[in-house]
């Protein structure tokens, strides 16, 4: 995973912390800004928040009805949407959360990588919707992001804290 820095420079991400509990998380916003450089280097972040989804909506013209779900991994966004799809039994094998957004979204990743044989490496999901049980609780969203062969997932919707998934 390579970082940007405010000169344009890129490098490698050194270290990575896997934390497997609850964390306090903050989305800082700014003006409408949700993009930031950070730390004595200035590296650029960018923070998924809800104006995302809503521009997604409007450009997709996604039905108010349908959960929507923002996967950001590989550089890459990925946007899943509710609704019957052909999501492999090795995606996901929960009848329950293989309709949903976040599904979906990871799905895309592993069709994504299955080019390019990618594996490892973090990413980072927003819904507009709370995130069901089945999908945190039951293996939805772990067994998605086993398929997707990433080393930890953070999922964020509007009224949980965040939820740090790891394989």
């Amino acid at each position: 995973v390579l970082v940007q820095d405010a000169w344009g420079t890129y490098a490698p991400v050194d270290w990575v912390m896997s934390v497997t509990q609850p964390q306090l998380m903050w989305n800082l916003t700014v003006a409408q800004a949700h993009t930031f450089f950070v730390g004595d280097r200035q590296w650029l972040v960018h923070n998924l928040c809800a104006e995302d989804i809503a521009e997604e909506r409007a450009r997709r013209n996604i039905p108010d009805e349908r959960t929507v779900a923002i996967l950001e991994a590989d550089s890459q966004r990925f946007v899943g949407i509710s609704g019957r799809k052909p999501i492999p039994a090795s995606v996901s094998n929960n009848p329950f959360s293989v309709d949903h957004a976040e599904i979906d979204a990871l799905n895309q990743l592993v069709n994504a990588r299955s080019m390019s044989n990618k594996t490892g490496g973090m990413a980072k999901m927003i819904v507009d919707y709370p995130v069901c049980r089945n999908c945190r609780a039951k293996n939805g969203i772990r067994m998605a992001m086993r398929a997707a062969k990433l080393d930890w997932l953070v999922v964020s919707d509007p009224i949980n804290p965040p939820w740090f998934f790891t394989p």
